[in-house]
């Protein structure tokens, strides 16, 4: 990826006493962010020696080399969660980390819950946990904004994350205001007015589409007043997009970049704003900061003793890219999901697409690469589905992009194009046509054994099907499968197939009357 360098520059909205009189030289601010870094926090090479992931360290070292009258690193959310440190340290280790590199704040992401609430508010003493939106008995549950001045400027920023964390946080523990747009509004007209803030910037995880909701596109131009957004919720490298007087940036995911974005103010009440996204091949040639290397192999060495071992080999790479993984099936999701469907004896087994971390190479597969594929450290629970709403279930979760894109064991699915995104106008959403059960059409009535992970049970809102067992992890299901997988049909078989849409749904291509007139479809099968 070539760095990318954007120049914006925009004149500061509604200063209560103006920039002039408090500035008289030029002042710079350096923000460097950070997004869905999922407990992946050292530098990682590919089977060429190649950097591909950055690393803490080597981002430590970076950023100390850089001048600037104010420097400050934030996180857009999902950074405590999802690698075998951060798992197997319940994300002490991430916080370690995170406190180490002088993080000022992090907006947190929805698996930054899968600790609990109680857990993430002590996992990062000296970083700021931001959010305008959730409440604890109705008092905020984390800060809402920060200040921070320098040389007669304050800069404001506050943080949104989204309401989807209601499906991680422990049930009646918190309350989300839906309301986001009118929420920011009033957080930047209080920054704005009452503080007399110099510029705004939203650390959000929301997103950049989702199918309903606001979204961070939808924030910067429905909000007016906020310099800059840095988001995380989608895994996308968004480099400087500008809506209306606001700059967009995403930091991807994995540590595979990170952004650096330059505010530089002036007496004349302007404010430029570059972006510049460092990808690892920017990184290759900077040393590890001593420091952080050191608290990192610290951290890692309890780690590693308990990942040494091999647990099989595959003759073939098993793709668990998330791009991959959340636009269609993929061999590493058959894998997994027969995997489950095995272990349990179930009649289907699903597994959604945030379920799986990352892809496993070929040959020989450690029980480190298994636990970066698997980074949960998930149960396996099995529940009784009647066939509607394993359908029902199946249409909410088929969103390209999103975490929930499925993945299955003993059926069969066909689909339909159900929407287009209006922002991007790329597909975002497919609809069910049909499901065959071991090559019969799926019984409406009938009741199925379904095993998935108990995170994708917490996720889907599936509270209301009990679980009827839960003897086997993922962990040790996919051991066992490794042993004896067809790996030549596993690469080969196709689970997911895309038909044109069914003539009952001729005119609805908008995906929300498609999703309206499906139980009506479902009567009719």
């Amino acid at each position: 990826m070539k760095r990318a360098l954007i120049l914006i520059v925009c004149l500061l909205l509604f200063p209560v006493v103006p920039a002039s009189a408090l500035v008289t030289r030029p002042v710079t601010v350096k923000v460097f962010c950070t997004g869905n870094l999922h407990g992946h926090a050292e530098a990682d090479f590919d089977a060429d020696g190649r950097l591909r992931e950055i690393g803490y360290a080597r981002m430590k070292t970076y950023m100390d080399s850089q001048k600037a009258d104010l420097r400050l690193l934030l996180d857009a959310g999902d950074v405590f969660s999802g690698s075998p440190l951060a798992t197997y340290s319940k994300g002490r280790s991430i916080g370690e980390l995170i406190n180490a590199m002088g993080y000022a704040a992090v907006a947190p992401g929805t698996h930054d819950f899968d600790h609990g609430y109680d857990a993430l508010k002590g996992l990062a003493a000296k970083v700021d946990l931001l959010s305008i939106n959730a409440y604890e008995n109705e008092e905020s549950a984390f800060k809402p904004y920060r200040l921070y001045d320098i040389d007669g400027l304050t800069i404001g920023i506050f943080g949104v994350i989204s309401p989807d964390v209601s499906r991680y946080a422990p049930e009646g523990a918190l309350r989300f205001d839906a309301d986001l747009a009118r929420r920011c509004s009033d957080i930047v007209d209080e920054l704005r007015s009452d503080m007399g803030v110099d510029a705004v910037i939203a650390l959000t995880h929301l997103g950049m589409r989702p199918m309903e909701g606001v979204n961070a596109r939808r924030l910067a131009a429905e909000v007016r007043g906020i310099d800059l957004i840095i988001d995380g919720g989608d895994h996308d490298i968004v480099a400087g997009e500008v809506i209306g007087n606001t700059t967009i940036v995403s930091a991807g995911e994995y540590f595979q970049c990170f952004g650096e974005i330059t505010l530089q103010f002036d007496p004349d009440e302007k404010l430029a704003i570059e972006v510049q996204m460092h990808d690892a091949a920017d990184l290759r040639g900077v040393p590890g900061d001593i420091g952080v290397t050191a608290l990192l192999n610290d951290l890692l060495d309890p780690v590693l003793d308990r990942s040494r071992g091999t647990v099989g080999s595959t003759p073939i790479e098993l793709n668990g890219r998330t791009e991959a993984l959340r636009a269609g099936e993929t061999n590493l999701g058959r894998l997994v999901t027969s995997a489950l469907q095995e272990a349990a004896q179930s009649d289907i087994a699903l597994c959604g697409a945030g379920d799986i971390g990352a892809s496993i190479d070929k040959g020989r597969v450690g029980l480190r690469d298994l636990r970066a594929a698997l980074p949960y450290a998930d149960d396996v629970v099995v529940v009784r589905m009647t066939g509607e709403a394993l359908w029902k279930l199946l249409n909410r979760a088929f969103l390209v992009g999103a975490e929930s894109f499925p993945h299955f064991a003993g059926i069969a699915v066909d689909v339909f194009p159900a929407g287009v995104e209006r922002v991007t106008g790329i597909q975002h959403s497919y609809r069910v046509s049909d499901i065959r059960v071991n090559g019969e059409a799926l019984d409406l009535r009938r009741a199925y054994a379904v095993a998935l992970p108990r995170r994708f049970y917490q996720s889907a809102f599936l509270h209301d099907h009990a679980i009827v067992d839960a003897s086997a992890t993922m962990e040790d299901a996919v051991t066992m499968y490794l042993a004896n997988a067809d790996f030549r049909a596993l690469n080969a078989e196709r689970r997911l197939r895309r038909v044109d849409a069914p003539e009952r749904f001729s005119g609805y291509g908008d995906a929300r009357s498609a999703f309206e007139r499906f139980e009506e479809f479902i009567s009719q099968k």
